[in-house]
């Protein structure tokens, strides 16, 4: 769609659903039902502010129309090299450019109330809260743990799969966002065997993983595990042995390792992808490892995907866990990325939760 389209669309939308869009294109600060979305703000000088804006879209002139941007549908801005025009990326795949009636923006920060002048912004992305996944990703997810909220004894599947989740014993600690799943002692989350879990081609597996400890010699804690007994059968994301380093694995196809241990106590991502060709791994957005000329399939097993212990061992994860996604295909370095973009971890470490 071009961009005359795209604008067209835009404003036919806006002309249409005045009460709907009206709501949220407005200078007000989001309604207090909602979680509140944040900006990261990239300076010229270098540094980044992160916090919740006052406002909740940002009006734009473009060649064609004065119009109002919801923030929530806004992934990216950054400036052209003139600096006097800024290209909007949407998150539906649109991408629209204008110079921006703004300005100054005032943000919450942890500092307090900070007001950058626009002149001194090099680029903006959008943080939405919680499991919110960008809509062009959502293609090939087969499961998704958002962690959002306290269920108790279940975690429900945001993929639209239904492969809602058991927790043995695994506790939910709030964030600064939403919140996480604290795996300590025997705990962990059973996922029931369904066919969309069969994954045989290509696959990705996404995680923020936050490391408490070193496991001992020839253990092997799973983040993700769908394995039986079988040499080569289903998948796994790994913590390695004596280490604090990640492995992608299928024992079928072969094996990918971070390049370095992994922080303890430090929020970080991590995807392992299969794109049929190589198998890769990414650390906190950026493409850390890959093993290049793997080939075959997966093979196929009935067991249930555990998250937090192995599969067919009783060996069990220390650490916590959140926003975990598993997709029938290799995701591209660029959609890692807009997933590690999404839902960036600012917050420390979450205090050890009472016993």
């Amino acid at each position: 769609m071009n961009t005359v389209k795209r604008v067209s669309v835009l404003l036919a939308i806006l002309a249409l659903s005045p009460v709907a869009w009206g709501q949220i294109a407005t200078n007000e600060p989001p309604s207090t039902n909602e979680a509140p979305l944040s900006l990261a703000v990239d300076l010229v000088d270098g540094s980044r502010l992160v916090g919740v804006p006052d406002i909740a879209s940002i009006p734009v002139q473009t060649v064609y129309a004065k119009m109002d941007l919801p923030l929530k549908q806004v992934q990216t801005m950054k400036w052209e090299p003139d600096r006097e025009m800024a290209v909007f990326e949407i998150r539906n795949g649109d991408r629209i450019k204008g110079a921006m009636i703004l300005k100054t923006l005032e943000l919450r920060t942890v500092f307090g109330k900070v007001s950058v002048a626009i002149e001194d912004i090099k680029g903006l992305s959008v943080l939405l809260a919680g499991g919110a996944l960008p809509h062009a990703l959502e293609k090939g997810l087969v499961l998704h743990y958002a962690f959002d909220r306290d269920e108790g004894n279940i975690v429900t599947d945001l993929s639209g799969k239904a492969n809602n989740g058991i927790v043995h014993g695994a506790k939910w600690i709030p964030l600064a966002k939403g919140g996480a799943c604290s795996f300590e002692g025997r705990s962990y989350i059973e996922t029931p065997h369904n066919p969309s879990l069969n994954i045989t081609r290509r696959i990705t597996i996404s995680a923020w993983i936050l490391l408490r400890t070193i496991p001992p010699y020839a253990c092997w804690p799973a983040v993700v595990e769908k394995r039986s007994g079988q040499p080569g059968s289903g998948y796994a994301l790994l913590q390695c042995s004596e280490s604090s380093a990640v492995k992608l694995e299928s024992a079928g196809i072969g094996s990918v390792n971070t390049k370095n241990p992994l922080p303890l106590n430090t929020w970080v991502h991590v995807a392992g992808t299969y794109d049929g060709d190589k198998m890769q791994l990414y650390v906190n957005g950026a493409l850390d490892s890959t093993t290049a000329n793997t080939s075959g399939s997966i093979i196929e097993c009935a067991t249930s995907v555990f998250i937090g212990r192995r599969s067919y061992e009783p060996v069990f994860f220390n650490g916590v866990l959140d926003e975990i996604m598993i997709f029938n295909r290799g995701l591209s370095a660029g959609e890692v990325k807009q997933i590690y973009d999404a839902h960036k971890r600012w917050e420390q470490a979450p205090e050890k939760e009472d016993r």
